[in-house]
C-alpha cells in the first residue's frame, strides 16, 4: 500500500528547502562577488604591468592626458586623449591605437571609430551593463571665483550620449592634478596633464605610490577609456561619484607603481590616502 505525503509533511519539506536556499543563495552570491573582485584586481595588475612596460621603453610613464599648456579651461588643438590608449600596444590591443594631432580626439575619424572598441580588461566585472552615455574628457584647472575672491580648482566632465568603449580604471593625478599653482602642484601624482613622470621621481617608492584606481562613473554615464585619463584624490573615498575614485566592491582597488594591487577602505584616514596618491 502506497503512503502519500500529508499536507503537514509537504509544508515541512518546503520549509526545509526554503531554509536551505536562504543559506545557499547568499553564499553563491558571495562566491561570485569574490571571483569578480579577484578579476578586477587582475585587470588592474595587468594595466600596471603595461604601464611599467611603457616606462621601460619610453623612460617615462604614459602621459596622463593631452590637455592644454599652460593649464587653462579649454583649447581647440589639444586632443584630451587619456592615458589608457598609450598602453594598448602593451596589452595586445595595438590595432585600436591612434594618436590624433591638433584636434580633439572625438573629432578625429579614426580615433572616434577606435574608441568604440570594448576592451574587457578595462572594465570591472561588477560593472552593470546598462549605459546611456560616456565621458569623453576630464580636465583639471584653476579658475578665479569672483564671489569667494579666491582661486579654486575646477574639474568639469564632458560626455556624449554615444555608448563608447568604457573603463572603470583611470590614472591617479595626486590631490589636485596639474594646476600651475606651485603650492597645489607639490601634491601632484604620477599621471596628470601632459605628464611624463619618470620612475626615479617616485620619491615615496613605487610600492607606496598609487598609480591607477577604480571609478564607477555617474549612474549609467560611464568613463571612456579613450578620453577619461585621470582623477584627483581630493574628493576622498567616502562618496561614490564620477569625479572620485570609487568601487562596486567593499574596498576601492588601486594598482601601485610597482604593479601590486591594494584595496583601500572608505573608512581609511583621508590624509594618508592623499599622501599615497602623491609623488613626494
Amino acid at each position: 500500500m502506497n503512503k502519500a505525503f500529508t499536507l503537514v509533511e509537504l509544508l515541512v519539506t518546503i520549509a526545509i528547502i526554503a531554509v536551505l536556499l536562504s543559506i545557499l543563495i547568499p553564499a553563491v552570491q558571495s562566491a561570485r562577488e569574490s571571483a569578480r573582485t579577484v578579476q578586477c584586481q587582475n585587470n588592474l595588475r595587468q594595466i600596471g604591468i603595461a604601464t611599467s612596460s611603457f616606462e621601460t621603453f619610453n623612460q617615462h610613464y604614459p602621459i596622463g592626458y593631452y590637455g592644454p599648456r599652460p593649464v587653462q579651461p579649454a583649447s581647440d588643438t589639444d586632443s584630451f586623449q587619456g592615458m589608457l590608449p598609450s598602453i594598448l600596444p602593451h596589452i595586445e590591443a595595438g590595432s585600436v591605437y591612434s594618436l590624433p594631432e591638433n584636434t580633439h580626439w572625438w573629432f578625429d575619424e579614426e580615433t572616434w571609430y577606435n574608441s568604440q572598441a570594448k576592451i574587457r580588461s578595462f572594465v570591472c566585472p561588477s560593472e552593470p551593463t546598462q549605459q546611456t552615455g560616456t565621458f569623453v574628457r576630464l580636465h583639471t584647472y584653476r579658475f578665479y571665483n569672483s564671489v569667494r575672491k579666491r582661486w579654486e580648482m575646477y574639474l568639469p566632465g564632458w560626455y556624449y550620449t554615444e555608448k563608447l568603449g568604457k573603463t572603470n580604471y583611470v590614472g591617479c593625478a595626486g590631490t589636485y592634478g596639474k594646476t600651475d599653482v606651485s603650492h597645489w602642484d607639490r601634491r601632484i601624482g604620477i599621471y596628470y596633464n601632459r605628464s611624463k613622470t619618470r620612475h626615479s621621481e617616485l620619491i615615496r617608492g613605487a610600492s607606496n605610490t598609487l598609480a591607477i584606481g577604480e571609478t564607477v562613473g555617474f549612474g549609467t554615464i560611464k568613463h571612456s577609456w579613450e578620453g577619461s585619463g585621470v582623477l584627483p584624490t581630493l574628493g576622498g573615498l567616502k562618496k561614490r561619484a564620477w569625479h572620485n575614485f570609487s568601487s562596486y566592491h567593499k574596498n576601492t582597488y588601486f594598482v601601485r607603481a610597482d604593479s601590486s594591487v591594494v584595496g583601500l577602505s572608505t573608512d581609511m584616514d583621508n590624509s594618508l590616502y592623499l599622501k599615497l596618491g602623491q609623488l613626494r
